[in-house]
């Protein structure tokens, strides 16, 4: 009986996502795991894989956050280059230096990779202004993706929009395209009459608009405190914020400043809670600043589908979000400056309980498209390509 393939995953941050890939894996590979923490859901990393823990992610200022990519990306590099038995590598944008550590290798002991495109790079951090268009660090790297990209066994991404954005850096390759996806098993709709979230935060009977996640400064998350003023003395409204980021201070700072009684605001949630919060929501925002439009989907889009909830995205209607809330009737969009039009959306909302229904019943409907069976799409493809030399 042949040994198994030995396969290597490197991803700084692993949460739920990259678990089901890697589990995907387990069972016929010999697998390692590189990490700097496991962010996991419900189901746990399974037994068989290897896992090497390295320095973690510090997203609080930017100067950590770049001072962290750094060092783990070294730590994995030279842990990697001497190691003698024969393996493959299975490389995430996290960080966003990390696919890197393939190319050299590849260069120096002839080893492969794969690569799967979270964030499409340096175009992300252009967008979100850690270095400049047209700058010396961007036209570097810029060239260095024609050959990233090149000598790469696999490239993966997750939508079309961003596999346009890795061609630009070579037309010539062959991108695969799996989105992202939620467990609908465990993130499901829930009458909040039997949900102990809804009932913890008084949201029971009435329209709860919420944004859960990243309050970073490319996310307009302020719209949620805007309309919360603008619903001041309307009782059928309830808004939450779920989560951190550098613009948390300022949505604190707008509701105590506004009396904003009608807006809840609270940390990120355990992976036991999560069913209960999302499941409290019946219109979530999701958002993307502009210029992002291609760059990445939010995987907190898969996450409210399943729990059945109405999308309202603020971003671009180019954008990939504006084009699956469009596909499948599950939501709307508007642009940042569009306040008044969200404030109409709800009110509608408001007055025609069946539409609100409807979106909310074809977000849940269009969750079963994107469930974790796209994890075993990744053997699939890896089947098909990959040789240990």
């Amino acid at each position: 009986m042949s040994a198994k393939k030995k396969l290597i995953f490197i991803n700084q941050v692993t949460g739920y996502l990259f678990i089901d890939v890697v589990n995907a894996f387990a069972d016929d590979y010999d697998c390692e795991l590189y990490a700097g923490q496991l962010d996991p859901a419900n189901t746990p990393l399974k037994t068989s894989v290897k896992f090497r823990s390295f320095i973690r992610y510090n997203r609080n200022v930017a100067y950590k956050r770049i001072a962290t990519w750094i060092l783990f990306t070294k730590q994995i590099f030279f842990s990697l280059l001497f190691k003698k038995d024969k393996f493959e590598l299975f490389i995430v944008s996290n960080p966003p230096f990390a696919p890197f550590v393939g190319y050299y290798l590849c260069k120096l002991k002839k080893i492969k990779y794969h690569l799967l495109v979270y964030d499409v790079y340096p175009d992300a951090l252009v967008n979100f202004g850690i270095i400049k268009k047209g700058s010396l660090p961007e036209r570097m790297w810029a060239k260095r993706n024609t050959r990233l990209y090149a000598n790469a066994s696999t490239v993966f991404t997750l939508s079309d929009g961003m596999a346009a954005l890795i061609k630009k850096y070579n037309p010539g390759i062959r991108v695969e395209v799996i989105p992202n996806w939620a467990d609908t098993s465990f993130i499901k709709p829930l009458n909040k009459s039997e949900n102990p979230f809804a009932k913890q935060y008084d949201q029971i009977g009435k329209i709860t608009l919420m944004y859960s996640g990243n309050m970073g400064a490319t996310h307009a998350v302020e719209k949620i405190a805007e309309l919360a003023a603008m619903a001041k003395n309307e009782t059928v409204f309830g808004f939450l914020l779920i989560g951190d980021g550098s613009k948390k201070a300022l949505i604190e700072n707008l509701k105590k400043e506004q009396d904003l009684h009608n807006l809840i605001i609270l940390p990120y949630q355990s992976s036991e809670i999560l069913p209960y919060s999302l499941a409290c929501a019946d219109i979530g925002i999701v958002t993307l600043s502009s210029g992002a439009e291609d760059l990445s989907v939010p995987s907190k889009t898969y996450n409210l589908l399943a729990a059945g909830v109405a999308l309202m995205v603020v971003a671009s209607a180019d954008s990939e979000l504006a084009k699956l809330v469009d596909r499948y009737d599950c939501g709307v969009h508007f642009q940042e400056d569009q306040l008044l039009e969200m404030w109409a959306f709800l009110n509608e909302m408001k007055t025609d309980p069946v539409k609100l229904n409807k979106l909310k019943t074809n977000a849940r409907k269009a969750s079963y498209l994107y469930t974790p069976a796209n994890a075993n799409k990744y053997k699939s493809v890896l089947n098909s390509n990959i040789h240990v030399s």
